[in-house]
């Protein structure tokens, strides 16, 4: 589990890391602190149960970049937010980090265009989602590969996208279909 605060007065950022293991291990994480003014890197070790990590002279908020070049073989949760995602997405140097933000902004969409199709409701895909993905359109494409992988929408297997009905995999599909072109 990480949280983190930022405090525009002491141009700090508080990150906190827990483990919920019964001893904790010993876990290095690779953090990247994403901002305006560039990236701050630092790679930190967890080695108690909870533990704050105080960074310096962070001009803007940051966005996190968490386990990055895979620190360690962990599952980490973090509160991103939609725009925290794109921004990931577009700009992460780490390209792990960058198709798994595609992968959760595009399960969010997912989900959110299931429940409007389980309302009866239009299907829209939300202009952040799209503004994200024109501008992985408008960067260099310096690597195919990457770039073919973060314009794909999530598949069913992944593991955001609970598929518990039966009936769901269909309404899924016809909803990644939907949203596709949209992009």
């Amino acid at each position: 589990e990480a949280t983190g605060e930022y405090s525009p007065q002491t141009q700090q950022y508080h990150l906190t890391l827990s483990q919920s293991c019964a001893s904790p291990f010993l876990i290095p994480v690779n953090v990247a602190l994403i901002s305006d003014s560039g990236s701050q890197k630092q790679c930190v070790i967890l080695k108690d149960h909870h533990q704050t990590f105080v960074f310096e002279n962070v001009t803007s908020k940051p966005v996190l970049s968490l386990l990055g070049n895979f620190s360690a073989p962990v599952k980490l949760h973090y509160p991103y937010t939609q725009a925290e995602l794109a921004l990931l997405m577009t700009h992460d140097e780490d390209c792990f980090n960058r198709w798994d933000a595609s992968q959760q902004i595009g399960s969010i969409v997912i989900k959110n265009l299931m429940k409007a199709a389980q309302q009866q409701k239009t299907l829209t895909v939300p202009d952040f989602f799209i503004d994200a993905y024109r501008e992985l359109f408008a960067q260099p494409v310096t690597d195919p590969a990457l770039m073919a992988q973060l314009l794909m929408l999530p598949s069913f297997q992944y593991k955001s996208i609970p598929l518990r009905n039966p009936a769901l995999p269909n309404k899924v599909w016809s909803i990644r279909m939907t949203s596709a072109p949209l992009l």
